[in-house]
């Protein structure tokens, strides 16, 4: 963990494979503790109000070309790792998920090591994997296929 502040582009990548494979598409149901109003509209007190994650997480006003998955999005000119405020794969606020920072240093360790003792391939013929998944309270991705060879 210690590295990680050296390391850019890794958390990069990790930023942008959280924003575009998001496991949780919806966050917790919250409820309006007084009327607001919020774009125009007057969302009424006690109004249950579920946000939609994947929708924030592939807004193009945040994210251009979201369809592309693009690790330098999280990158600045000089390219150290910049936090979108937009990225909340775990939700945000009082209802932000409990075991984040732990979360985020899984991510890191698991990541680096499994890019450190393997090296990672498409089986033959494939180009590119497929995004496409099922949709439920989670997101999971569809079976797939990839070569995962220890290095020496």
């Amino acid at each position: 963990m210690a590295d990680q502040g050296h390391m850019p582009y890794t958390r990069a990548t990790i930023a942008e494979v959280q924003r575009v494979a998001d496991i949780v598409p919806l966050s917790l149901p919250h409820r309006t503790t007084a009327e607001l109003q919020l774009e125009g509209y007057v969302i009424p007190a006690g109004t249950m109000i579920i946000a939609n994650l994947t929708a924030i997480l592939n807004d193009p006003k945040h994210f251009p070309e979201p369809e592309k998955f693009r690790p330098e999005r999280h990158l600045d000119e000089r390219g150290d790792f910049v936090q979108n405020e937009a990225l909340i794969p775990f939700s945000i606020g009082r209802r932000v998920c409990l075991g984040e920072a732990l979360a985020r240093a899984e991510l890191f360790i698991f990541f680096t090591s499994i890019l450190q003792n393997f090296d990672i391939r498409l089986p033959d013929g494939v180009t590119d994997p497929s995004m496409h998944g099922n949709f439920g309270f989670v997101w999971m991705a569809n079976p797939y296929l990839l070569h995962c060879v220890a290095r020496q």
